[in-house]
C-alpha cells in the first residue's frame, strides 16, 4: 500500500536546497509512489506559491506552482487520495491543538500507512493513531 506523503516531505523533495532534501530522496527510493491528499497538495501549491513571490515576484511563483504540480501529479507519479472522513479529521483535529487541520487530515489518510513527513510531531502523532 502506498505510504502518505505530508507537505514537510514533499517540500523537501521538490526543494534542493531544503535540509532534508537528501533524505526524502532516499525515503522515496525505499517507498513505493506516496499517495498525497488534496488538503496537503494544496498547502504545497500555497507554499510554494507564496515562497516564490515573495522572493522572485507574482509569474514566477505561479510557475513554480505549476513546476511543482507537474512534478508531484507526472514525474513523481503521486496518486491523489479520494475525499476522507470529515467527522474522523475533525475528531484529530480537536484532539491535538498542535496540529493544523491539513496535518489532522493526513494522520487521518495515513492510518494503517507508512507517514512520509519530517514533522515530528506529526509523527508521533501518527504513530499513536495508528
Amino acid at each position: 500500500m502506498r505510504p502518505v506523503a505530508d507537505t514537510s516531505f514533499l517540500l523537501a523533495l521538490v526543494d534542493g536546497n531544503d535540509p532534508h532534501h537528501a533524505q526524502a530522496q532516499r525515503l522515496l527510493d525505499k517507498h513505493d509512489l506516496p499517495a498525497v491528499g488534496r488538503e496537503c497538495l494544496a498547502e504545497l501549491l500555497q507554499i510554494t506559491q507564496f515562497k516564490t513571490r515573495k522572493s522572485q515576484g507574482a509569474s514566477a511563483g505561479l510557475g513554480a506552482t505549476r513546476a511543482v504540480l507537474a512534478a508531484v501529479l507526472g514525474e513523481m507519479g503521486c496518486a491523489i487520495e479520494p475525499d476522507l472522513d470529515v467527522d474522523a479529521v475533525r475528531q484529530v483535529f480537536g484532539k491535538h491543538r498542535k496540529l493544523s487541520w491539513v496535518d489532522a487530515a493526513i494522520i487521518v489518510q495515513a492510518r494503517g500507512r507508512d507517514l512520509l513527513t519530517f514533522d515530528k510531531e506529526q509523527e508521533a502523532i501518527h504513530a499513536m493513531d495508528a
